[in-house]
């Protein structure tokens, strides 16, 4: 069992705070992450909060990497530079003074990953960024409100994250094609169309939203806190609405009263506790979780046992508890192993060692062109949206993704409606994708599949905890069937005591992980503004296929599979490792990290930008921006001025000074931003039974990986025929055998 699959994997890090969350994966991951770092190191270094003089921002980020100081404003420092990149595997790069063409030339073999705010050319190409403007001009800030109230930043780096995670996916990509072909390759990555790939699926549904908006998942005062529920199936609504009726005065609530029914979970919830609640909501099939603080899911024995947290040395010669990590394998948790370098730390070891990185050497003979992740085949058992992302990830590049589905329990994104049977987002997150449509009720069906999984690569899933285990498809079984299969599973806990059964759903993990009890107006304890989004889905679903490619590289060397975890919980308390640290160093604090940027009205009615003030010296550059006196309240005269502009106008003309600040757009603005539109990040998907559908295109450039293919999604078993014949090695007459005893599904005549 390896819980360090990139060993032997030197990368060369050249990131500013945009990016260094790529390195700290793949350092999380076993790689060698060297961090370059300028005379006096990183500015990010300064960048708040700072605690006992420093970045814990960046303490955190930068963990697991190692720190050589270079002057590459200089001649030397750039040779040295070029030879450290000579034994290197990997390059991620937000603007080293190099030509990167020229190296990549140079180095053929070396996989480089350029990572920019919004790519270029376009219009925003020499737009500053932040994390609230990358995430106002995705759509997602527009839906992260209460009615009537301005749009709310979520705490943490939710843009930035999302973009790490892609990067970091990018550099195994170009690692398992260079294993393959013995080619590097140079991937320039847009941190703005990176985003908008993750905004909850929004560009197929954009024109359909409207005033109503995306489904909201509610939360419930209780006795002592709160609760939110998450309704997806209608088995889940039966559950709840027979709960309510027991014992209720007056006889059956009326479930054709909305308003009536509204009611009655207010006043049901209201006189309960949290903690039994959930319990009995638990038990009775219902995904229903609490909405903790910090400090309670500090504070949880569940987690405790399941060691969600360590005490680390996060900065120098000064502990504090922090997430374990984003993955995990047995008993072990992937991620935080010791604290981040002080600059220079290793250069003299780095320099003296330029011995080219092992465990990663190009293949014996060429194979035939083609998408990096040709020839590699997974299963995915995915339902909604983490899962499908993932395998969506891997279908975008070149592998044969196949979904094994049962009419006796589909898709939820299926039951959602539409045309076709399938929902837009399930549209978009299950293109290029195949659908083998088999009875898993049957054992002849479950048989099948078992043949499947010894024909395969990687499975995928996030069912409920034990689903696949009923069916005899646990890990322990599939790995029998299959030693060299990777299995990538995610539910809301791993491992957590008496919470590692409980159902769940991102907006589930939000609450648990503490990000919901964040992202709420401050004035009102009430004002959850995160109520529409599903968030850590496609967080998770990016984090999969980054493990998929990790462990698939690993096999090489090993032969062996793993499997792996990546519990939705969990994800939210590492999105959250700065507050969670504050709040263990300082548990009084109310107010954990610094706030830096803020949402202001504009001219025009619910129209509103962002503008992100660092430091000092932003701070007086957008004072001369808006023709301000240094000394007056800077908030209270930008808010005026922003008033009397348009967002887009606010935007150009501060922009144009060098401020990072963005209009805030709704998912229909994002399908005319100009920018997307020039680069041909908006695509059109034609899907058989809908009007053709708007959906996101690639946020990487590579001249050797063509553009992503759009391949319709499936219907149900469309795909069952070919499978069984060209994977499972059926006869024709096998297959009509199989699907008229209902064992195999195929679509209606």
């Amino acid at each position: 069992m390896s819980t360090a699959p990139l060993s032997g994997v030197r990368v060369v890090d050249t990131t500013d705070d945009s990016a260094n969350f790529a390195g700290r994966l793949l350092a999380d991951l076993g790689a060698e992450v060297i961090l370059v770092e300028p005379p006096g190191g990183s500015p990010a270094r300064a960048l708040p909060p700072i605690v006992g003089g420093a970045s814990l921002s960046f303490s955190l980020r930068n963990a697991n990497k190692r720190s050589i100081v270079l002057d590459t404003a200089t001649a030397e420092g750039q040779q040295q530079l070029l030879d450290l990149l000579g034994g290197a595997d990997v390059w991620i790069d937000t603007g080293a003074p190099l030509d990167v063409e020229a190296v990549s030339t140079a180095r053929p073999d070396l996989v480089v990953v350029s990572v920019q705010p919004f790519g270029e050319p376009g219009p925003y190409s020499g737009y500053q960024a932040s994390d609230p403007v990358l995430f106002a001009l995705s759509g997602m800030l527009s839906l992260s409100r209460i009615a009537g109230r301005p749009p709310l930043l979520p705490p943490g780096r939710i843009a930035y994250d999302v973009g790490g995670v892609m990067a970091a996916y990018l550099a195994l990509v170009g690692l398992w094609n260079r294993m393959d072909t013995g080619d590097g390759q140079h991937f320039q990555l847009s941190l703005h169309e990176a985003m908008v790939q993750a905004a909850d699926a929004v560009l197929p549904v954009a024109e359909q939203l409207g005033p109503r908006g995306p489904i909201s998942y509610p939360t419930y005062r209780c006795t002592d806190g709160f609760v939110r529920i998450v309704l997806l199936l209608p088995r889940h609504t039966e559950a709840m609405l027979a709960w309510l009726d027991e014992g209720r005065e007056g006889g059956p609530l009326d479930r054709t009263d909305a308003a009536e029914v509204a009611a009655e979970y207010a006043r049901f919830f209201a006189a309960r506790d949290v903690a039994s609640t959930v319990d009995e909501a638990q038990g009775r099939g219902i995904p229903l979780a609490p909405v903790l603080s910090l400090q309670a899911v500090l504070d949880a024995e569940p987690l405790r046992e399941g060691r969600v947290f360590v005490d680390g040395e996060v900065l120098a010669n000064r502990r504090a508890a922090l997430p374990a990590g984003l993955f995990q394998v047995g008993e072990e948790n992937v991620g935080f192993r010791h604290r981040a370098p002080d600059p220079g730390e290793h250069t003299d070891d780095v320099l003296a060692s330029r011995d080219t990185a092992a465990g990663v050497a190009a293949a014996a003979a060429p194979v035939e062109p083609g998408p990096p992740l040709k020839g590699v085949r997974v299963l995915d058992f995915g339902v909604v949206y983490a899962a499908p992302e993932t395998g969506k990830l891997l279908a975008d590049f070149g592998a044969d993704v196949i979904r094994v589905e049962s009419r006796s329990n589909p898709d939820l994104a299926r039951l959602a409606g539409g045309a076709a049977g399938m929902s837009a987002q399930f549209v978009t997150l299950n293109r290029n994708k195949r659908s083998f449509g088999v009875d898993l009720k049957s054992d002849t069906g479950r048989e099948l599949v078992r043949r499947l999984v010894e024909r395969s690569d990687v499975l995928i899933e996030n069912m409920a905890r034990g689903v696949l285990e009923k069916l005899g498809l646990g890990a322990d079984e599939l790995r029998q069937l299959n030693p060299g299969l990777i299995i990538v599973s995610s539910q809301l806990f791993g491992r957590a005591g008496g919470w590692s059964d409980w159902r769940g759903f991102g907006p589930s993990a939000r609450g648990a992980g503490g990000l919901s009890g964040l992202w709420r107006y401050p004035d009102d304890e009430t004002g959850f503004a995160d109520s529409t989004s599903v968030f850590p889905d496609h967080f998770v679903g990016r984090l999969g296929a980054l493990a998929a490619l990790a462990w698939l590289i690993e096999r090489r060397a090993s032969g062996h599979g793993e499997a792996i975890r990546i519990p939705q919980a969990g994800a939210v308390t590492n999105h959250l490792s700065e507050q969670f640290v504050m709040q263990s160093l300082a548990p009084e604090s109310t107010s954990p990290v610094t706030v830096t940027s803020g949402v202001y009205a504009c001219a025009g009615d619910d129209q509103w930008c962002v503008v992100t003030i660092v430091d000092d010296h932003a701070r007086r550059r957008v004072a001369a921006a808006i023709d301000a006196p240094p000394t007056d309240d800077l908030q209270e005269v930008l808010a005026a001025w922003t008033s009397s502009r348009t967002p887009t106008e606010a935007m150009e003309q501060l922009q144009a000074a060098g401020i990072a600040a963005a209009a805030v757009l709704t998912p229909t603005d994002v399908l005319s931003d100009p920018h997307l539109v020039e680069r041909g990040f908006i695509r059109v998907l034609m899907q058989p039974g809908w009007d053709p559908l708007f959906v996101e295109g690639d946020s990487v450039r590579c001249a050797l990986v063509p553009e992503t293919p759009l391949e319709p999604a499936p219907v149900h078993g469309e795909h069952t025929r070919e499978i069984a014949v060209d994977v499972l090695g059926l006869s024709e007459h096998e297959v009509d055998d199989l699907v008229s005893s209902g064992v195999l599904e195929v679509p209606p005549p």
